[in-house]
């Protein structure tokens, strides 16, 4: 009586590559029993590949390639316009908010500018306030 490992049966498939592509229509495929190094099963498959009935010349088909490439380019083009557009929206905002934050930094620099002449106008004043005390104090 067989064990169960003599009654393992092991598959292998074999394509055809055409570079890197695999045609799974055309293989082999090879089963067998390797307990008892026995061939199993052997089968192959060819299925030939029935192309279309449509056939067009050479120049047809560069034609119809170079329209294909021009579709691609013209969606390719409404993206980058479409993202040109973004980006040129998104500049105005920042250059509007620079606007009005230099609009903001012109009116603090009027403040400055106007508190520092206050500041002076008041120096002059105390320096005058104390000068008239100082000489009152020394004249009696």
């Amino acid at each position: 009586m067989e064990t169960d490992e003599a009654s393992y049966i092991w598959y292998a498939d074999f394509y055809r590559t055409y570079g890197d592509l695999i045609n799974e229509s055309e293989k082999i495929s090879i089963g067998w029993i390797p307990k008892i190094n026995a061939l199993y099963s052997l089968s192959f498959k060819n299925i030939t590949y029935e192309n279309n009935d449509e056939k067009i010349s050479k120049e047809e088909a560069i034609s119809a390639e170079l329209e294909k490439s021009k579709m691609n380019l013209k969606e390719r083009l409404a993206e980058v316009t479409l993202k040109i557009e973004e980006t040129q929206s998104k500049f105005y905002e920042t250059e509007s908010e620079n606007q009005k934050l230099s609009s903001k930094i012109e009116i603090s620099r009027a403040s400055i500018e106007n508190a520092n002449e206050n500041i002076e106008r008041l120096n002059v004043e105390i320096k005058e306030d104390f000068e008239k005390i100082i000489r009152n104090i020394f004249t009696f």
